[in-house]
């Protein structure tokens, strides 16, 4: 079984799609075929449309040629963190406040249950922010909606 891993595309301006894949493709031989494509970690830079669109260009005209058949099913994604929409829509900034050591040891004690998230600044600050619900659920809806 033959794969061919692709990861961590970031498409995004400026570097295009054809810019990223053209070094991958350098190392291809035009006979060769993999039995699946794997697309992982960072389909895109920031979750937009756009930016899905510009993916499924690369799939159709680049990495199906690839593949022995045309069937779309070898082609397997596996979003990353910047497929994932970190907003406002999902999130409330924590002002300073009596709430925020709540909010800091409610993450600090179990970061996945939380319903706040954190993040130390590069001058050492901590910003919180608490989760919309529902809306924190929409966080993947870009990429899910390529998938589908």
């Amino acid at each position: 079984m033959r794969i061919l891993h692709i990861s961590d595309l970031h498409v995004s301006p400026p570097r295009s799609l054809p810019e990223v894949w053209a070094p991958v493709e350098a190392c291809l031989r035009p006979e060769d075929k993999f039995d699946f494509v794997v697309v992982s970690g960072d389909l895109s830079e920031r979750a937009q449309p756009a930016e899905f669109e510009a993916l499924e260009q690369l799939v159709t005209q680049d990495l199906m040629r690839w593949l022995p058949d045309t069937e779309r099913a070898r082609i397997i994604f596996v979003p990353g963190n910047h497929d994932v929409l970190w907003d406002d829509a999902q999130f409330k900034q924590v002002l300073p406040g009596h709430d925020t050591v709540a909010a800091a040891e409610s993450v600090r004690r179990d970061p996945h249950r939380s319903n706040f998230r954190s993040q130390v600044t590069e001058e050492g600050r901590l910003k919180l922010w608490e989760l919309k619900q529902p809306e924190y659920s929409s966080r993947l809806s870009n990429a899910q909606a390529y998938m589908d």
